[in-house]
């Protein structure tokens, strides 16, 4: 093998070769050349092998490490999940994992102890072996962030989970690294799954709203794009307000920072807010379905700003009288093990910032909360206050009283389906865990809350580290307690500078320059679905295979001038390519016919229809 050449011959060359394939490897190489494992002892075994001894811990079977190392990796992993191994504290596990995994499936190593590692890196040729091998990682703690890195970077729906291996003796070293390590890739695993989950069931419906809300939007009209609002309001402190329970006990500090700071509500917080008397400056909507109407419904909002993303329900923009409104795209980085970060834009946006020009794009955490907490970010933040972010089932509830979902409750009472049975049916059919509480030792959360929780706490890490940090505070009465946060007790509210009126004023004018929309066709979009329609009315109703097949490829003639297009295979190519063994090239065009027609079909009737019904209305 070419390998073995590179072991033995010319170790030097090797060690180039790794560092050019896998250059994150770099300074692990340098760092464990330069360390002498003078602390770990290699003794033999009673039966067969040899055991480590570090310092005075034995790491592993002093009788029989190699059926140890079997033990370890008892069960054989699926080709398509990730392997990964926490510990090597035996001399046998990386030669067995190796023949355990298949070729170029993805295995990652990760150990904390340096010396262990320096040891292997001098003698041990299978770890070689290992780190010269396609698609094999070893992350320690000193590059543990770009495991996940890595994790992000990787294409979520060629991958169906993964096999987690433990060695034990390896882990009691220290088992507090490890168990956050574990859980970290859980949680990773299961936020990636989320998303790949939310993207199926949404992304045409996401792709729709755009283009039809594409028709309130032109190129020459700036005051109603994100991107116009750069740092607008630099240097002034934002309060992030969500609908969590223990929102009704903040009236009073929030009185006081309406004066100080820009309240930025999330659409569901809003009604509570109004029933104790306090209009935000701004309310954020982020839902693309039609029920996040009725978080507004029946609101007087002439004195508030809504901040929207492009993907919200065209309704919204129809029906509700802002004093203006803000609208944003979404987008997501991704950060490669090398450093290298891509974006990756919700689908449709691309496609209409050609036509409008740029709108402004944030990141996204997933929820409504955190993706205020970025456009407050964008706008200049110095200071971001939390309120209402319970990120918890505190006092067994998920909404505060008030709230839209509460309106739906009331109209369901009677004398035998009462308010808080209602509520607690709720309660009882979540999955929920245990996690420190702000006032009480534990409070309730669950698998998103803690996806949004998590998100929050790295969030605050990160702008810990820039160049011009900014303070973020949780003044939530109750709730789980966020991590990593700066302390709410050094914080006085009263010591904080009035909010400017001139800057407040100033934007209110902007906004309501843009205030009045004037519907706009846009050519090059009538061009898109005049191609598509032609397509459609080609080869509807065919059976024909071969027919079948030339639909499609005419299809990615279309998509190759319209790259957003890609959202109409995304979910039928993905789930052909996790089956693609169980399914034959007949099955598969069908597949991709059936979809297809059917849903260009639908996004054709959702463009003709908004179009006749509002192209001759006075709405606006």
């Amino acid at each position: 093998m070419i390998i073995e050449n590179i072991l033995f011959t010319n170790l030097e060359d090797f060690k180039n070769t790794i560092i050019k394939k896998k250059p994150y490897l770099k300074e692990l190489i340098l760092i464990w050349e330069n360390t002498n494992p003078q602390s770990i002892q290699i003794l033999p075994a009673k039966k067969q092998g040899s055991y480590i001894q570090y310092h005075k811990h034995i790491l592993n079977s002093k009788i029989d490490p190699m059926v140890e190392a079997q033990r370890v990796l008892l069960h054989k992993p699926a080709n398509n999940k990730i392997i990964f191994l926490l510990g090597v504290g035996n001399l046998y596990l990386i030669s067995f994992l190796l023949k355990l995994r298949e070729q170029n499936q993805i295995t990652i190593i990760i150990e904390h102890n340096e010396e262990l590692l320096a040891y292997l890196w001098k003698f041990s040729d299978d770890f070689k072996t290992f780190l010269f091998l396609p698609n094999c990682h070893i992350f320690t703690e000193r590059n543990i962030q770009s495991l996940w890195h890595y994790l992000n970077s990787l294409s979520i729906e060629k991958i169906k989970g993964n096999c987690l291996y433990r060695h034990i003796g390896s882990i009691k070293l220290k088992p507090d690294f490890y168990k956050i390590i574990e859980e970290k890739i859980h949680l990773t695993f299961k936020s990636n799954f989320s998303s790949l989950l939310t993207k199926f069931e949404f992304e045409k419906l996401w792709f729709r709203n755009i283009i039809l809300n594409s028709h309130y939007l032109k190129k020459e009209i700036k005051y109603n794009k994100l991107i116009n609002f750069k740092n607008f309001f630099n240097n002034i402190p934002f309060v992030i307000i969500g609908a969590g329970p223990s929102l009704r006990y903040s009236k009073e500090t929030l009185q006081i920072l309406k004066q100080k700071a820009f309240l930025l509500a999330t659409d569901a917080s809003l009604k509570p807010l109004l029933k104790m008397k306090i209009i935000p400056h701004g309310v954020h909507v982020l839902d693309a379905q039609i029920h996040s109407y009725f978080h507004l419904r029946g609101v007087d909002l002439s004195d508030i700003v809504i901040f929207s993303d492009i993907v919200i329900h065209p309704f919204l923009i129809r029906k509700l009288k802002p004093l203006g409104w803000i609208f944003s795209t979404t987008i997501r980085y991704i950060t490669n093990p090398y450093g290298e970060v891509q974006i990756e834009k919700t689908k449709g946006s691309e496609l209409i910032e050609t036509i409008v020009g740029e709108i402004g794009s944030i990141q996204s955490g997933g929820s409504v909360s955190t993706s205020a907490f970025e456009i407050a970010r964008f706008l200049g933040a110095n200071k971001i206050i939390l309120i209402g972010q319970d990120l918890s089932w505190t006092y067994r509830q998920l909404h505060c009283i008030d709230t839209h979902h509460y309106e739906k409750w009331y109209s369901l009472i009677n004398r035998i389906n009462s308010l808080e049975h209602i509520n607690e049916s709720i309660f009882q059919k979540r999955s929920r865990n245990r996690i420190k509480g702000i006032k009480s030792k534990y409070t309730y959360g669950d698998h998103v809350m803690n996806l949004y929780k998590a998100w929050f706490e790295e969030s605050a890490v990160e702008l810990k580290s820039i160049q011009e940090p900014i303070e973020i505070y949780n003044l939530t009465y109750d709730g789980a307690f966020i991590e990593n946060l700066n302390d709410s007790n050094n914080l006085d509210l009263n010591s904080l500078p009035e909010l400017s009126q001139e800057r407040w004023n100033h934007f209110k004018n902007l906004i309501n320059s843009n205030h009045k929309f004037s519907f706009t066709i846009h050519p090059e979009l009538q061009q898109l679905i005049k191609q598509l329609h032609e397509l459609i009315k080609k080869y509807n109703d065919r059976n024909n295979l071969k027919e079948k097949e030339f639909f499609y490829q005419e299809f990615l003639k279309i998509k190759d001038q319209y790259k957003d297009l890609e959202v109409f295979l995304h979910k039928i190519e993905t789930y052909i390519e996790r089956n693609k063994k169980l399914l034959n090239q007949e099955r598969i065009m069908n597949l991709r016919y059936n979809n297809l027609i059917k849903d260009l079909k639908q996004f054709i009737k959702s463009y003709i229809s908004f179009n006749t019904s509002l192209i001759h209305s006075d709405t606006f």
